[in-house]
């Protein structure tokens, strides 16, 4: 058994790798699951409704970030479609696990007959502090960063993000950090401020994650070098 025997790898029992990307997006799963938990009991929402709805969110959404990353890269995969079941070769896109989170939890509130709406206003502004912890994963495996930069435009940072930035022989632009900063000052302003001062109506938080998560890769993403375009 070997602790940190590489950047990206947090632990390695013989052939089997635990990977830093792994650790802190399951943590990021985990930190938003007690935070929706604790909205939805207070919500009056069944115990065990919850936990079976938050363990098999998990995989599902893992499943669609698998599937929206490949169909993305399909020449990588339309000779050796058997690879894409190899994710420990990394390969995960957000879109995607939202998109089957959000399948799922329609068909999991019609037929458990939980409000859609309230269920979502509960959930998803949490989803902006996972989607924050999980960006760390990107930083350790130097992923998700921006054009190069000059290594003045970092000495604001730790010095450790910044060397952490310094990937092919330049600094980049660690966008992975601006979305997590933003992911931050969405959850507080959704769930603070807006939750309190400007909610109309049921559904109106789970929109407005939609929307400030939207605005906030709209930006993002247009200065990432491995951004999934069409």
């Amino acid at each position: 058994m070997s602790f940190f025997p590489t950047r990206q790898i947090f632990l390695e029992i013989g052939p089997l790798s635990i990977t830093w990307y792994a650790l802190l997006s399951i943590l990021g799963f985990i930190v938003a699951y007690y935070l929706s938990r604790h909205t939805l009991l207070k919500m009056k929402v069944d115990k065990d409704k919850i936990e079976d709805f938050l363990f098999y969110l998990l995989p599902i959404a893992y499943i669609g970030s698998r599937l929206w990353y490949c169909a993305f890269e399909w020449k990588r995969y339309i000779n050796d479609p058997i690879s894409i079941l190899y994710i420990w070769e990394g390969g995960l896109a957000f879109h995607g696990g939202v998109a089957a989170a959000v399948i799922f939890s329609i068909y999991y509130c019609r037929k458990n007959k939980i409000h859609l709406l309230r269920f979502g206003d509960a959930i998803f502004p949490n989803v902006l502090i996972g989607q924050m912890i999980g960006r760390w994963g990107n930083f350790v495996n130097q992923e998700a960063f921006g054009p190069i930069v000059s290594a003045e435009s970092l000495n604001w940072l730790p010095d450790f993000i910044k060397e952490g930035m310094h990937i092919n022989g330049a600094y980049r632009m660690p966008t992975f950090l601006y979305e997590g900063i933003g992911n931050l000052i969405g959850y507080i302003l959704i769930r603070f401020v807006f939750n309190r001062y400007g909610r109309k109506k049921r559904g109106d938080l789970m929109y407005a994650y939609f929307m400030w998560e939207g605005m906030v890769r709209f930006f993002i993403e247009g200065f990432r070098t491995d951004s999934l375009m069409v």
